[in-house]
């Protein structure tokens, strides 16, 4: 039998180690293969068990604070003159690092590269809780994804007034009206960093949801 703690651990341990590769090695994509592949045998090796309310609040809240820290550490690592095809294969070395958040998921396109995050299904699929609690808890969980993605420059939000684009427009302030109406090829972090030197602070993030 798993230990659900141990096994994550484990997981998150292994991702950290190939994670810090692709950061010191500038992303090159035999690394990003390497975080990819391990990832699907992982995800293939958890233990399906079912999640109390209290332990998946607890995980709930745990992994969010997680994928806030590493965005920021992510964030700052990206240097503003980094030419666009390493900032590309840096960004999808972090969304693959990142799907070993045990609420998270990969998202890739039609040729299997990565592209996004979103709920691991297996996770969500098995919280004993009320329907109400869990869908709150997903919509929180998938906001917090949506703004983390906006602030470090992976994605560019449908519209800037959005709720996913509100801990970057609060942390640019003035500087904020230089990007609405832009068009912006993401992931444009690099050149983002020059407006915003250092990722918005946790406090402006919708996170952690309420009790």
């Amino acid at each position: 039998m798993f230990d659900r703690e141990s096994t994550v651990e484990s997981r998150e341990s292994r991702v950290e180690s190939r994670w810090g590769q692709a950061r010191q090695g500038g992303g090159q994509s035999n690394v990003l293969l390497g975080v990819i592949a391990m990832l699907l045998c992982l995800s293939g090796c958890s233990e399906a068990r079912s999640f109390s309310q209290a332990e998946a609040d607890k995980w709930v809240r745990q992994c969010g604070g997680r994928l806030l820290a590493d965005a920021a550490e992510f964030y700052v690592s990206i240097p503003t003159d980094m030419p666009r095809e390493q900032v590309l294969l840096r960004t999808q070395a972090f969304l693959a690092a990142e799907s070993s958040i045990l609420t998270l998921a990969l998202k890739e396109d039609d040729d299997g590269r990565p592209v996004g995050l979103e709920l691991r299904e297996a996770f969500w699929n098995n919280i004993v809780a009320p329907e109400s609690v869990k869908m709150q808890w997903r919509n929180d969980t998938m906001l917090l994804v949506k703004q983390v993605l906006v602030a470090t420059g992976i994605e560019v939000p449908g519209s800037w007034s959005s709720a996913s684009a509100a801990p970057l427009r609060a942390n640019l302030g003035d500087a904020f009206t230089s990007v609405v109406g832009q068009r912006l090829s993401p992931p444009w972090t690099a050149r983002l960093r020059v407006l915003q030197p250092g990722f918005p602070p946790k406090q402006l993030f919708s996170w952690p949801p309420a009790q």
